[in-house]
Parts: structure tokens; sequence; C-alpha cells
């Protein structure tokens, strides 16, 4: 438990949650305001769709002095609205990573990554995240 104590000022402690359920939300903040978690990561149940509304969970953190992370999960739906192993395209995911900075994320959060790091195509995604932002820095 000592241990414990110390090592909580040096750990990130990050929960990911569903979003749109009120009491979430309201489990969320009084987390927050008793300094129990640092960063939260918003989330669609087992899919990449549809895009989640950083918006009100950025606000929230921004209140307590936390961060949010955006999810790119590994999961695409089938036509018939199930689950299915169908992994997300490049460009989906870039979309999605810059929907989420730009709304204010403080990085982005894979899920399910074993999808998205064995696929050689969303690699290459993965990896520009990281040059572009250097490129960014450089620039800034």
């Amino acid at each position: 438990e000592k241990i414990g104590r110390k090592r909580r000022k040096e750990l990130e402690i990050n929960i990911s949650f569903v979003t749109g359920d009120p009491d979430y939300y309201q489990a969320i903040e009084v987390m927050m305001k008793e300094d129990l978690i640092d960063s939260i990561v918003p989330a669609n149940m087992m899919s990449i769709y549809p895009a989640v509304d950083l918006a009100p969970y950025i606000e929230l953190a921004e209140r307590y002095g936390k961060t949010v992370y955006g999810m790119i999960d590994g999961w695409g739906l089938s036509t018939a609205g199930m689950n299915t192993s169908i992994l997300p395209r490049p460009a989906v995911c870039e979309a999605l990573a810059e929907r989420y900075i730009g709304q204010g994320a403080h990085g982005i959060y894979f899920y399910q990554s074993e999808q998205i790091l064995s696929n050689p195509f969303l690699r290459r995604f993965v990896k520009s995240l990281k040059t572009d932002a250097a490129a960014s820095e450089v620039k800034g």
C-alpha cells in the first residue's frame, strides 16, 4: 500500500467507458472531482462507429485539469450491425484521429490494437501519427 501511494503520484490513471449514459458521466465527474483518475477515453461499445463527440467530455476534463483521449477501435460493423472482424480502413482511422485531435483530445488510444498493428496499412497510419506530430512541432 505504501508503494502504491508513492507510485500513484507517478502513474497516469485512465479509464475508458461507453458514452451516452448519464450515470457514467456523473460517475466520471465524481472520480475527477475526487482526483481518482487523470484521464478518460470516451468510446463506443465494441466498434469504431459512430465517431464519438468528445466535446462534453473535454469540457468536463478541463474543469478538473484532466485529459481526454480519442479511441480508435480495431473493430468495424457489418452491414447487419453486428460486431465483426472487419478492419477499419486507414482513411477512416485518419479521419477519426484528425477529428478527435481537432476536438481537443490529448492523444489517441487504440482499442483492439493487435488488429490494427497486425495490418501493414493500419501500421503505416499509426506511424504517420507520430511523424505528422513531429513535423507539426518543428513548424510550430
